[in-house]
């Protein structure tokens, strides 16, 4: 039996088309992108905008180009760089280079690793881009310096969260996509519990501890993009914000250093509320006086009437009717000539491979999805809310604008 390749992927002029995208797009970045030590989140929302269509244009390029049993290759290989990438954070690496160039004996050494297979891990992380490599020496870059735990946009947490959590989950993808496991996830399949009844016991604080680090990392790489490009002085003058489920409130430390005009009611749970407290005695008393700390639980009534809510990543832990009991909630505390803000990964057709990431991740480990904006309309809708406006920005996520109805 014959088996014919299909001879889309190697018809010229789609190869050509897709050439003369990328050139032009890496023209319109060429004045904003120097060198890998730029500051990435640098680029406006033009720039970053244009840096993403090249991405997807040299992946969608390579796979129009390559055979398929090397595209299927680097695919299925890509979780030998996750987990290279997590032994990395795991063992320091980042955090023993600090500014110098080691030899890899010196990195054995401090980190208390096998010279050899030390080598074979940061060579693929080189590879990507994440190191430098000089010979049998290496260094840090913009992208590895991210794995530092004093960097000020730290991504170890996160790295450590995906590479351990995510992949314990992931073993059991395919169990659960059957229509016998519907309403389980991957995670609860492996390891019996759902996802958040496993980091809320005692004996699991540290991983709790974990998680609440990577969401505070993802979120300071996106938080430019919800500081610098919504102009949140259309609120109006001395306005406070009730930010539900919060976190340690990093985004809001930086919004309130960026626009004067906005205090913040910060919710979470209790263990949540305590860590934020001591992330906000840190700074200046200035500062601290614009933001009040309230114990929490979303699925819970709110305790008083507002005029400005905001959600962020947080939507899409939850199932459709778990998300309307928190909307409804809001519904009945919002003032009717209030606005709701949801920050939020909003997903189309043309999403790009970081969303589609984060998408699984989310079926992964608690079964749910990120959005895309008509599914975000009808959720709304059910709860009482119309969605005015979706407000894209330089980072992944859109900021989702909602009135009551």
């Amino acid at each position: 039996m014959t088996i014919e390749t299909p001879a889309v992927a190697a018809e010229p002029a789609s190869v050509l088309s897709e050439i003369d995208k990328l050139i032009s797009t890496l023209q319109s970045i060429k004045t904003s992108v120097s060198d890998l030590k730029q500051k990435h989140n640098a680029m406006n929302i033009d720039s970053r905008k244009a840096l993403q269509s090249c991405w997807d244009g040299v992946d969608k390029l390579t796979s129009m180009l390559a055979p398929p049993q090397d595209v299927l290759t680097l695919i299925v290989g890509s979780c030998l760089e996750s987990k290279a990438l997590t032994a990395a954070a795991d063992l320091g690496i980042a955090d023993a280079l600090k500014d110098s160039e080691l030899s890899i004996d010196e990195i054995a050494k401090l980190v208390d690793a096998d010279p050899r297979k030390l080598q074979q891990i940061l060579s693929l992380l080189a590879n990507r881009c994440v190191f430098i490599q000089n010979g049998e020496k290496f260094a840090n870059n913009s992208i590895s310096s991210s794995l530092r735990s004093d960097h000020p946009q730290s991504m170890r947490d996160f790295v450590l969260h995906w590479g351990h959590d995510s992949y314990r989950g992931a073993n059991r993808l395919a169990e659960a996509i059957r229509l016998a496991n519907a309403s389980k996830s991957p995670w609860e399949l492996e390891m019996g519990k759902s996802f958040y009844e496993w980091i809320h016991q005692p004996e699991n604080a540290a991983l709790s501890t974990r998680v609440n680090g990577a969401m505070s990392n993802y979120s300071s790489g996106l938080q430019d993009g919800i500081v610098e490009d919504f102009d949140w002085s259309v609120l109006g003058e001395n306005v406070t914000l009730v930010d539900i489920g919060c976190g340690v409130g990093a985004v809001e430390l930086a919004l309130c250093k960026r626009w004067p005009n906005l205090s913040f009611e910060l919710q979470d749970l209790p263990s949540v509320i305590d860590d934020a407290t001591k992330f906000w005695a840190k700074d200046d008393a200035e500062l601290s006086s614009r933001v009040t700390f309230t114990p929490h639980d979303f699925f819970q009534p709110q305790g008083g009437r507002h005029r400005y809510f905001l959600i962020k990543q947080c939507l899409h832990n939850w199932s459709d009717a778990d998300c309307l009991r928190i909307l409804h909630h809001i519904r009945q505390a919002i003032s009717e000539d209030g606005r709701f803000f949801a920050a939020e990964f909003v997903m189309t057709a043309t999403s790009n491979r970081v969303k589609h990431m984060v998408d699984v991740n989310m079926l992964t480990l608690v079964n749910s999805l990120q959005r895309t904006e008509e599914q975000f309309k009808k959720l709304f809708y059910d709860a009482g809310f119309r969605i005015v406006d979706v407000h894209e920005n330089r980072s992944a996520i859109s900021i989702v604008e909602a009135i009551p109805v």
